[in-house]
């Protein structure tokens, strides 16, 4: 059940499951999902960038998201669902191992207190907006709401 998590304590452990895959996009459902037009590569990166995988899915419950990672520019759109993001500049990304929910509920409030959030940035991304990820930019993204998405790496 994606809304697992919606009656759990912000100090509890969530564990539901996040779907991030480009496998999804292969094969049957690819063409589907292009023939019908419900996913497009946006209009302003169709002549300016290269993809540089396929295209990925993203699927979430609520206090679902990703760990604390970077990796070479993306956009990310947002379909259904809000999801809060945790950017950090190249010079302090790091990656993680520890799920969304545990960092945003333990080492997030630490950051706080050690007065290092002037390195961590954070913006909500509504269903419909678009977010363009530089290079190398940490992020960690919580879901806010049962989420589905697609993102996209690509170089310019």
């Amino acid at each position: 059940h994606l809304d697992a998590c919606a009656n759990v304590s912000r100090t509890e452990v969530c564990s539901v499951s996040y779907v991030f895959a480009e496998r999804f996009w292969r094969g049957r459902k690819q063409a589907h999902v292009k023939a019908e037009g419900l996913v497009a590569t946006p209009s302003w990166a169709a002549t300016r960038v290269k993809p540089s995988k396929g295209s990925q899915f993203f699927l979430g419950g609520r206090f679902s998201g990703a760990p604390m990672h970077y990796h070479q520019a993306a956009y990310n759109m947002l379909v259904y669902g809000r999801k809060r993001w945790f950017l950090a500049p190249p010079a302090h990304a790091v990656f993680s191992m520890l799920p969304a929910h545990q960092w945003v509920t333990h080492r997030l409030p630490r950051l706080r207190e050690r007065a290092n959030e002037s390195r961590l940035y954070q913006c909500d991304q509504a269903a419909g907006d678009l977010l363009v990820l530089p290079d190398l930019w940490g992020h960690l993204t919580y879901n806010l709401a049962v989420s589905i998405g697609i993102a996209q790496e690509f170089a310019w």
